[in-house]
Formats: C-alpha cells, structure tokens, sequence
C-alpha cells in the first residue's frame, strides 16, 4: 500500500474516534490492507477475477435484506479498459446502481447471473419491469452482441 494511501486511511480514522470501516475489492487491495491496518477489513470483496470481484460487491453493497436491487438497475462496462467504468460510476451513484464488468466481445459469467438473478428486481408503479441496463461506452468497448446478451439475461 502506497504511504499516502495509508496516512489518508490513518487520518480519516482519526478524525471519527479511531473507527475504521475498512471495505476492500480485490486480493491485492485485501493484503495490503490487512497488512497495513490489521483486522480492520471489515468486508473484503475478492473474486477470483475482476469479473466475479465486481458481482460480489454488487450483491453486498446493492441489494436490500431481500436480495433485491436497491437502485434502478445496473451500469455495464468493459473489464479489459476503465476509463468508461471509471467515468459512469458518478452516474450510477445517482441511482444506486452497481458497476458490472465484461468481456467486450463476450458476457463474463459472473455477470450473466447477477444479471439472471436480479432480473424483474425492479418494477414501475403498475408493476411491470423497468429496470435499467446502462452499457458505459461504445461498441469497441462492450460490443453489441455482449449488450444484447446482457439485455436477456436481465430481462
């Protein structure tokens, strides 16, 4: 773990009495942060690829007590280059959505079944499925087929 990201940890730490919800994505960020911060990590999300790493943050941090999708739908962008994932996220946040990564060119797995999983999680007012699928990015960064997969399974 790079100093500064520590000492920022540290500080903030600090400035609520020492509490540290320490929440961590990926094997990496999991080790350094234990090591730097003990057992502190309170809620490690490791997957065994980015793909299932981002599912699991999905199902911990955007479903309610019911399993159900606490915001409008989910933002999709490629695994493989961030600046797409990077630049939706402030969008998704609006809406409780959660970021799901994939293959440009193929429906990673692991978001095939959150997608199957939470399909019809949200309904209008009369009750008919009106979830959103926010793909970030053109067709180079997640193709249309990849999309139109995507659409089905939440469907």
């Amino acid at each position: 773990m790079p100093a500064s990201t520590g000492n920022f940890i540290a500080a903030r730490a600090n400035e609520h009495g020492n509490f540290l919800l320490l929440m961590t994505a990926g094997g990496a960020a999991q080790t350094a942060a234990t090591n730097a911060f003990g057992s502190n990590v309170v809620e490690p999300y490791t997957g065994r690829d980015r793909y299932e790493t981002a599912a699991k943050i999905a199902e911990g941090l955007f479903t309610d007590g019911e399993n159900k999708l606490v915001g409008a739908g989910v933002g999709l962008a490629s695994g493989t280059n961030f600046p797409d994932a990077l630049a939706g996220t402030s969008m998704l946040m609006l809406y409780a959505q959660p970021l799901l990564l994939t293959n440009p060119t193929s429906l990673s797995s692991h978001t095939k079944v959150f997608l199957q999983n939470h399909a019809g999680d949200v309904t209008d007012p009369e009750g008919n499925p009106d979830a959103f699928l926010d793909v970030l990015g053109g067709t180079g960064a997640v193709s249309s087929s990849t999309a139109n997969a995507a659409m089905i399974a939440f469907s």
